[in-house]
């Protein structure tokens, strides 16, 4: 979960005494002097996304995606997103890393921190813009938040989209568009080269 602060770290054995019968909620209880509402994480993340537990399957496994990110907490969290949903996660933690994962092997969609460093994704952008086999690689960028400014600035870059890097939802979504428009322009490409 992510939160905006932790406030106290509490290691107590818990009974639950206030039961609630609403949805999201297991109930309540004292807590150092202080009640505490306990979340129900299974029904909030069925209710939230009812495929989390089933995975994508199918035509994503084959799918790779380099996460570039300097955070480690940031590129577990979208790592976790994405292998749920049925990819195969690459991380890069730095422009360096990230072209040495592109020369290692192919990646369907990169997903760049707009602040990678040194030089930010757009570093990165232009490196892969510069490599014939690269170039059409989709690039989704994560900015700090979802301000329009950022996003336009994103896409003026030549970036496919721009999210909010802890949008998890849109990520997913924007990554499965990325994929799936890669895949019908390969396909595209392949049959002009039957026809010719």
């Amino acid at each position: 979960m992510v939160v905006d602060q932790i406030l106290d770290v509490v290691e107590e054995a818990i009974a639950v005494r206030q039961k609630t019968g609403r949805k999201g909620l297991l109930g309540s209880a004292v807590i150092g002097k202080r009640v505490t509402d306990f979340l129900d994480l299974n029904e909030i993340i069925q209710v939230a996304a009812e495929s989390w537990f089933q995975g994508a399957g199918g035509q994503v496994d084959d799918k790779r995606i380099l996460v570039a990110e300097a955070s480690a907490f940031s590129r577990c969290m979208l790592r976790s997103g994405l292998e749920m949903a049925g990819y195969r996660v690459l991380e890069a933690e730095n422009l360096e890393d990230a072209v040495h994962e592109l020369e290692g092997q192919p990646v369907d969609v990169v997903v760049a921190a707009w602040d990678l460093p040194p030089e930010g994704s757009p570093a990165l952008l232009a490196a892969m813009q510069r490599r014939p086999e690269w170039e059409k690689i989709p690039v989704l960028a994560l900015a700090d938040s979802n301000k329009p400014a950022q996003s336009a600035a994103a896409r003026k870059a030549g970036f496919q989209d721009c999210q909010g890097k802890f949008d998890r939802v849109r990520v997913l979504e924007s990554v499965a568009q990325l994929v799936s428009k890669a895949a019908s322009a390969e396909a595209e490409t392949v049959c002009a080269g039957e026809v010719r």
